[in-house]
């Protein structure tokens, strides 16, 4: 196995395993209350903004990386943008779950108690 998919294996095991935490969260909801009323405007809101800022976030944050020195060693700069790119990645992973997060919490603060957000 090419030493860049062993490193970038883990990485693709730990996003999909935080994407199905998001959907199993959101799956015991539905079937908790599956007759639940419409959620409020302000849990509709927050969830919204929760989703514009985790996009922010991601296009700004999770995308930049610093350039390669000219220069560098062809092993050396295999191993820091494998680093690069994994730190990018899990963040931008994480960024994106936090609006499930946020509107899995606005389900149960808001009234009427909704799954909907």
């Amino acid at each position: 196995m090419n030493p860049a998919a062993a490193t970038l294996r883990p990485i693709q095991l730990v996003c999909v395993a935080v994407g199905m935490g998001a959907l199993m969260i959101t799956i015991v909801r539905i079937f908790v209350d599956p007759a639940a009323p419409g959620p409020s405007v302000a849990a509709i809101a927050i969830v919204l903004v929760a989703l514009f800022g985790a996009a922010l976030l991601i296009t700004y944050v999770g995308y930049s990386v610093p350039a390669l020195p000219l220069g560098l060693p062809r092993e050396n700069a295999e191993t820091t943008s494998l680093r690069f790119f994994t730190s990018t990645t899990v963040l931008r992973t994480a960024l994106a779950e936090a609006p499930v997060l946020v509107a899995f919490a606005v389900s149960f603060a808001f009234t009427p108690h909704s799954w909907l957000p």
